[in-house]
């Protein structure tokens, strides 16, 4: 999705492992946004503090539904909670 095109990465925070947290567009697209909806990227609702946030639990939904990605696979788990176990 990103091999040979435009990366642009805004900063959002620094997390606890002084890692950026960012949001990170290719060629002025939300890469969030085209994984999500292709379905392979979970919102993490707790941390999702950006207004498009509920845009990109829509298109989540809309790729569980369709069984996009991950969702093809109705055991999947997701890392937060596999972490967890």
């Amino acid at each position: 999705m990103v091999a040979g095109r435009g990366v642009e990465v805004e900063q959002k925070d620094i997390d606890q492992y002084k890692r950026i947290v960012g949001l990170v567009k290719v060629d002025g697209q939300s890469l969030s946004e085209l994984t999500i909806q292709n379905g392979y990227a979970w919102v993490y609702t707790k941390y999702c503090k950006e207004k498009s946030c509920s845009d990109w639990v829509k298109a989540e939904g809309v790729a569980r539904q369709q069984k996009k990605g991950i969702w093809a696979d109705p055991g999947t788990i997701p890392p937060w909670e596999w972490r967890a176990a």
